[in-house]
């Protein structure tokens, strides 16, 4: 990787195909792509729609919500959906925690970042970059996986808030106290100018294969297979 980037959303077509990820090998392609019709088959089954997509309660699902009940048509009857939904997103957590814990152990004891959270002021809605502001790591509570305008970061919950100085263009500076603060990977730095994890770190590589399945939204549907050995992988190469 030479950036911090997240995968672009939607991600379904790389999940579907198994291809773009760290860690694994190349194209695991889902027998879900063999479909006839791949996407429209399952998406937008002839089956009664919501009403605000419809035309006398007939017709086909234009929301193009798929529902798990039609895995049965394919599978068999007892074939639980919701289970494989529960699991992928159980172990996407867990990889989240392990990004999480990875980034804490590669902290020194005061590190500098720049909160990218988008805010309310006075009647006026900002989202515009902070100045530098170091914190302690003993006051970080939590930290958990986001995606701060299409680069990998993450949310950072602190014991005690922790003020921010933002600089709008053509305004005056203005502070806001915040309990969690929104923070990209690369505005992360050990000093101010130096970055705490570099984009060739297995950390970025874990961090893309994160976004990327939660990015696709069928929760392992669409790949089952792919979606978790690139999971277990992530896991794996962050020990």
């Amino acid at each position: 990787p030479w950036s911090y980037s997240a995968p672009h959303t939607a991600s379904q077509a790389d999940v579907l195909m198994g291809q773009n990820a760290y860690f694994v090998g190349v194209s695991q392609r889902s027998p879900h792509s063999y479909i006839e019709n791949t996407c429209v088959t399952c998406h937008m089954q002839l089956t009664p729609p919501p009403a605000e997509f419809s035309y006398q309660l007939s017709g086909t699902n234009h929301s193009f919500g798929a529902s798990t009940k039609i895995c049965g048509d394919c599978h068999t009857d007892t074939f639980n959906a919701k289970a494989l939904e529960a699991g992928t997103e159980n172990k996407l957590h867990q990889l989240g925690e392990a990004m999480a814990k990875y980034l804490l152990n590669k902290m020194p004891a005061k590190v500098t970042v720049k909160d990218y959270t988008p805010h309310d002021l006075k009647g006026l809605s900002y989202d515009v970059l902070s100045d530098n502001m170091e914190i302690s790591k003993d006051n970080i509570a939590a930290i958990e996986p986001t995606e701060p305008h299409g680069q990998q970061g993450f949310i950072i919950k602190f014991k005690s808030p922790v003020t921010f100085t933002y600089r709008p263009a053509g305004e005056s500076p203005h502070t806001v106290s915040l309990a969690e603060a929104e923070v990209r990977l690369g505005d992360i730095t050990t000093d101010g100018t130096k970055v705490l994890i570099a984009t060739t770190d297995n950390l970025v590589k874990a961090g893309w294969n994160y976004f990327l399945i939660h990015g696709d939204g069928s929760e392992g549907i669409h790949n089952p297979a792919f979606a978790n050995a690139v999971i277990d992988a992530s896991i794996l190469a962050l020990r």
